[in-house]
């Protein structure tokens, strides 16, 4: 099976829902979920034991801190000390935005 993506996740669903063992389902997903762990576009800055996703996923932070996560991870293989800016500067607006952020992302 093609690995998913934008263009063909209709596909994917529509598969996966007709399929009625659970089990089916779940090996679906995570043979086309695995995928997207093997790749990498554009360089090898990622291309550590922990991913940033995973992270950002565990602990189910929003955008600008995911982005502080990101900027500071890779900032030793990346783009150094530009990086670790870049993470200070979404630190920034979430601090500055810290009470907009709770009410949208944390306030359940």
């Amino acid at each position: 099976m093609e690995p998913v993506n934008l263009h063909n996740i209709d596909r994917f669903f529509d598969r996966a829902t007709m399929i009625n063992i659970k089990e089916e389902q779940d090996k679906l997903f995570e043979e086309q979920w695995m995928d997207a762990y093997k790749k990498q576009i554009g360089g090898d800055h990622y291309q550590a034991e922990i991913q940033p996703w995973d992270a950002i996923m565990a602990w189910k932070l929003d955008p600008w801190l995911a982005n502080v996560v990101k900027y500071v991870q890779r900032h030793g293989r990346k783009n150094g000390k530009e990086d670790l800016q870049k993470a200070l500067h979404y630190l920034e607006y979430a601090i500055e935005n810290y009470d907009k952020i709770k009410e949208n992302y944390y306030v359940r």
